[in-house]
């Protein structure tokens, strides 16, 4: 396709998301990280300023024959004021390690901005179609000298929520210092 490129990948390896099993000897709960075979496709290319991006991943746990798949599809622009905008849609299946059996669809969106010659500001959300549930993530980000950063940012999500992929990335409030050399 004009103006797009292409690329197919394999993996085989370990989830990144372990199965939690119980020990009926012991009556403990333990994290097993099953292996996997992942084949993905990626399309990436633009229309006119805006990027556009289409991925796809099929698993398959021959262990357990666990089968499923995942989707990503996103676009970005910069205006011409310099703000960065992102959004994406992402789909897990009913037997994604992270989705409790049943379909998962989420949308994600992200702005980002540039004040000043030091002084980046970013807000991003998240929100699970499935339960309601959100996540927001505003960051800034300071340019203390050439090749040193403070970033300070939020992570906010609800106490109760039930949604597993949200729930990863428990409320917390961070600061870190960057170094490039």
């Amino acid at each position: 396709m004009a103006g797009f490129d292409a690329s197919v990948s394999y993996f085989h390896g370990w989830e990144d998301v372990p199965d939690v099993r119980l020990d009926l000897g012991s009556g403990q709960l333990n994290a097993y990280y099953p292996a996997v075979d992942r084949v993905g496709l990626d399309l990436v290319g633009a229309v006119g300023d805006a990027g556009l991006w289409l991925e796809g991943a099929v698993s398959h746990q021959p262990e357990t024959d666990r089968k499923y798949h995942e989707v990503i599809a996103g676009a970005d622009y910069t205006t011409r004021q310099g703000l960065y905008l992102v959004g994406q849609y992402y789909r897990l299946s009913e037997g994604h390690p992270l989705a409790l059996g049943e379909v998962r669809d989420y949308a994600m969106v992200v702005g980002r901005k540039t004040v000043g010659d030091s002084l980046t500001v970013q807000a991003g959300g998240g929100y699970a179609f499935k339960g309601g549930a959100t996540a927001w993530l505003p960051e800034a980000t300071y340019n203390l000298t050439d090749g040193t950063d403070l970033v300070v940012g939020w992570v906010g999500t609800p106490k109760d929520a039930a949604d597993p992929l949200l729930k990863q990335a428990p409320s917390q409030a961070y600061a870190k210092l960057k170094l490039s050399l």
